[in-house]
């Protein structure tokens, strides 16, 4: 089984904004 670096980078991606989304929704949530 292969991975690409391109699929890596693009997941790895995907979870940063993922964890940066939840981050802001805690946010404001605490905001609120």
């Amino acid at each position: 089984m292969k991975t690409s670096n391109g699929i890596k980078i693009i997941e790895n991606y995907d979870l940063v904004k993922l964890n940066t989304f939840g981050v802001f929704a805690n946010a404001q949530f605490f905001i609120e």
